[in-house]
């Protein structure tokens, strides 16, 4: 983040957003856009959707690698090698997958595939805690910043 000013004063995620839009003109200003109810698919859980279908640790070293090749021949597969003029090796990185699906399961075409289920459902409250905690320092904030934290859903 070294094109954003450091010493510039930020109180709410509009005053953030302000600062990263004005922190670059050229090549293009940055492009931002506020999460609300309505765009919250962007936050999905990847990491439990993929490990049903791959393996959780890589089974051979990434560090030496020098090439990669996977081929639709071999979905399973990773080739790869060590040296420009090595032989090929390769590695297991998917799980299997069963060949007859479950009753009433839905087969995929080529080109498909299954999104990860969302993270977050509707706004996320803040805590009792967190709240008594932001009344207390909310005084030392500007007017506008005071307002925006005394609006703040909470259970």
């Amino acid at each position: 983040m070294g094109i954003l000013n450091h010493k510039a004063r930020f109180e709410t995620p509009d005053d953030l957003c302000d600062l990263i839009k004005s922190a670059r003109a050229k090549p293009s200003p940055f492009e931002l856009f506020q999460i609300n109810q309505t765009n919250q698919y962007i936050f999905q859980q990847w990491t439990n959707h993929l490990s049903k279908y791959y393996k959780k640790k890589c089974p051979f070293p990434i560090r030496p690698i020098r090439e990669l090749e996977l081929t639709k021949e071999h979905p399973r597969l990773i080739k790869y090698r060590d040296s420009y003029n090595g032989h090929w090796v390769s590695g297991v990185v998917k799980n299997k997958i069963m060949k007859r699906a479950a009753p009433g399961a839905k087969l995929l075409k080529d080109n498909e595939f299954v999104f990860a289920p969302s993270s977050y459902e509707g706004i996320l409250n803040i805590s009792a805690e967190k709240v008594l905690d932001l009344q207390c320092l909310k005084r030392f904030c500007g007017p506008k910043a005071q307002e925006y934290f005394s609006s703040l859903p909470h259970t």
